[in-house]
């Protein structure tokens, strides 16, 4: 059995073999599409949009994967997120009306506009719009990678508090990450090295960059928090006693000695002689 809340450099069919049936509350993946984009040239173009960073190709994107895996994935875990749905067709056996749509925000490209993700929830199909350009905060290093951000809206949106979560395609770690961030435990696998070397060394430097934080950030910034608003309350009791002392120097109090009007009227009287 596996530890969760790691990453493992393994095939998924041989590791699904150890996994008890319904373990995950929800598979969120993204298998090969068949489609051959597993690599790319270098392309600087003048429009941002348009260029491409490189990637050594790999040829994992030659085919989809066997009627098998997805009998496995259905079996390890209680419901599915599968990107790409729209090329397993033939594969998926639930039909369901809960597809999500991301918009990647970047319209007209080579690319296409949107990427469609199959799920066995019964909800409404959802449009998400995230910039395809969340990518270049990421770093990515991986050909199909997709935003951390958008795991986390799917995360959000899809799961709740306690789900253990299963990627069998980790790649670049994105959905892991976001997993970790959002809360929840996870576990995931991917079979390429490379990537593999690069995700756990991501994944394993955020989860102890937040432990760091958790530990000596939180109290720091929740002790000036509240030094911040020590101050607000100051600063607002003070603008009270000046709005008072304004509103009875200009209406009175009914105290004479704090009343300018009420000395102003006396005056006169004190100053009137009698005449005979």
């Amino acid at each position: 059995m596996f530890e969760l809340n790691r990453l493992y450099n393994l095939d998924c069919m041989e590791a699904m073999k150890e996994i008890p049936d319904k373990f995950f509350e929800v598979a969120i993946t993204d298998p090969p599409y068949g489609i051959g984009i597993d690599g790319q040239r270098l392309n600087i173009n003048k429009n941002p949009k348009h260029s491409r960073k490189a990637h050594e190709k790999k040829d994992w994107d030659k085919a989809i994967p066997s009627a098998e895996y997805f009998r496995e994935l259905e079996r390890v875990s209680v419901n599915q997120i599968i990107w790409g749905g729209n090329y397993f067709v033939e594969h998926l056996r639930t039909g369901t009306k809960g597809w999500i749509v991301w918009d990647k925000g970047q319209h007209g490209l080579s690319m296409s506009d949107c990427e469609l993700a199959y799920t066995t929830f019964q909800k409404p199909t959802r449009i998400v719009v995230i910039n395809r350009a969340e990518l270049q905060k990421d770093h990515t290093f991986h050909p199909t990678q997709k935003p951390i951000r958008l795991y986390e809206w799917v995360i959000q949106n899809y799961t709740a508090a306690g789900d253990k979560i299963l990627d069998t395609h980790a790649g670049s770690g994105a959905c892991l990450r976001a997993a970790y961030r959002t809360g929840h435990n996870f576990l995931g696998f991917e079979i390429e090295k490379d990537y593999f070397t690069e995700a756990d060394k991501r994944l394993r430097d955020e989860m102890a960059q937040m432990r760091f934080d958790f530990l000596f950030g939180g109290g720091i910034r929740k002790h000036r928090r509240k030094r911040r608003g020590s101050r607000r309350h100051k600063i607002k009791r003070t603008l009270k006693i000046e709005k008072r002392k304004t509103k009875n120097d200009r209406f009175g109090s009914g105290n004479p000695k704090r009343s300018s009007r009420t000395q102003l009227k006396l005056k006169p009287s004190n100053s009137i002689r009698r005449v005979r």
